[in-house]
Parts: C-alpha cells; structure tokens; sequence
C-alpha cells in the first residue's frame, strides 16, 4: 500500500529541519516556515530541471508540492515527508 500525507495528518511520514546555510535532499511533499525564510533553491519533482531560485517565504507559510531538494540561505524551516 502506498504512502500518502494529508494536511490533517501532517508530520505522519516525519519530518526533517532545515536551518540556515544548509541543504536537504529527500522526498517531502510540504514546507512550513518558522519565521521569514529564503531559499537559495528549490527543486520540485515536477520540474526538476527548471529548480526555483531566490524564494523567499513569509513567517507561517505552508508550500505544498513535491520537493526534492532545498538550500536555504535565512531562517528554519520544516519540511514534510511523503
């Protein structure tokens, strides 16, 4: 059986953190903010050729999607396993 995340059960799957000056690499399907963030990068599966750059996210922000990689350059931020 697959393994899917809901929003009402969010965090089911785990979660990894990602701090400032860091990258994280995985399968994560949402992104909370802990205060402003920006992200140097950002690649969803969807379009891993075309990753985003220069993202900046404001304090509370939940982006949902299928991300695979980040690298943040300010803030914390909680990212959301499948």
């Amino acid at each position: 059986m697959a393994r899917h995340s809901t929003p009402e059960k969010l965090g089911q799957h785990g979660y990894e953190i990602l701090k400032a000056a860091t990258t994280i690499a995985g399968a994560f399907w949402c992104v909370q903010t802990l205060g402003r963030c920006v992200f140097t990068t950002m690649v969803d599966a969807a379009n891993p050729a075309q990753a985003w750059a220069s993202i900046s996210l404001a304090d509370g922000t939940f982006l949902y999607g299928y991300f695979t990689a980040a690298t943040l350059s300010l803030g914390t931020a909680i990212f959301y396993k499948v």
